[in-house]
């Protein structure tokens, strides 16, 4: 109704402050998000959930690695994985990561972490590669996921048996139709 805050969940070229569109396309702000939060819904958590539902399946009690906790996809993957009910190890240089990618004792610590299971699915948020060494971390039906904000990803190693490779990048979700989204972001507004 007329004075309600709402957010229009839109494709490309519609990233705006102000869109016309249709009543299909609009959802309710919930009160307690900011503008700030709500404006990055449709993306950066739209693409952790198409994601993690589409590109890896994840299911509930994969183990996951977020290599990139440090930035906001990386956050909002984190977030999305548990939401699913995906067991979920960090790496990244800041204090709220698991495990610190710099550290001289990583290997030892992810071995440690990890207690002889192996991960599902690995999620890459960084433009840098995932180092080879995490291979051997990983189930042979592992999923290794690039994920790209516009900057294309490097690939991590030459091909390997044990692992898929899939690379996504922020523009595949906006150029979902208006439906895939609003659904992809109710669910998003869930995590809320």
């Amino acid at each position: 109704k007329p004075g309600d805050e709402v957010i229009a969940v839109a494709p490309l070229p519609k990233i705006k402050s102000l869109v016309v569109c249709n009543q299909e396309q609009i959802i309710i702000k919930p009160k307690k998000l900011s503008w700030k939060d709500a404006s990055t819904l449709v993306v950066t958590f739209g693409l952790a959930h198409m994601t993690l539902n589409e590109t890896c399946s994840l299911e509930k009690g994969q183990k996951v690695l977020i290599w990139g906790i440090d930035n906001v996809p990386g956050k909002a993957y984190l977030e999305m994985a548990q939401h699913l009910g995906a067991e979920v190890i960090t790496c990244g240089t800041t204090k709220e990561a698991d495990l610190n990618k710099r550290s001289t004792t990583f290997g030892k610590d992810l071995k440690s972490k990890l207690n002889g299971s192996k991960f599902d699915v690995i999620i890459n948020t960084e433009t840098s590669p995932v180092p080879h060494s995490i291979l051997e971390f990983t189930s042979f039906d592992c999923i290794l996921c690039n994920v790209s904000f516009g900057k294309p990803c490097q690939v991590p190693f030459a091909m390997d048996t044990r692992v898929t490779y899939s690379t996504v990048d922020a523009a595949d979700v906006m150029l979902r139709s208006s439906g895939e989204l609003k659904t992809s972001t109710m669910e998003v507004l869930k995590l809320v």
